[in-house]
């Protein structure tokens, strides 16, 4: 099984250019784009990953290892920008109840279908 293939980068990749702008907005790499070009970029790529990733297969194993994927590479990515001295502009940090919801859903989620594969 695959859990990670090439074409996850297409999503990864700009993630993390979003992510280092949120915690570091004044770094001079980011001035040349504006803001809504990184945010539209963004979201084209999470809906487009979603779709890739739901039709490229039909192992519901896969896709649960491909959220844990996810899941770990934000919450790493986050702690990396934290610590670096970073703070999000738009809240996504430690520090906001939002970004705590979400993150126990998505592992309330994960362990579910998980716990579901495993009757099957």
């Amino acid at each position: 099984m695959k859990y990670f293939n090439y074409i996850d980068l297409l999503f990864y990749v700009p993630l993390t250019f979003l992510m280092v702008y949120d915690y570091f907005p004044d770094l001079s790499m980011f001035n040349f784009i504006p803001r809504e070009i990184y945010i539209w970029v963004i979201l084209g790529l999470v809906i487009f990953s979603l779709f890739f990733k739901r039709l490229q297969t039909d192992n519901r194993l896969e896709i649960v290892y491909s959220q844990i994927f996810s899941l770990s590479y934000l919450l790493f990515l986050m702690i990396i920008l934290t610590v670096s001295g970073g703070e999000s502009l738009s809240g996504i940090g430690f520090d906001d109840i939002g970004t705590w919801i979400v993150i126990i859903l998505s592992i309330a989620r994960i362990v579910s279908q998980k716990r579901k594969l495993q009757k099957e």
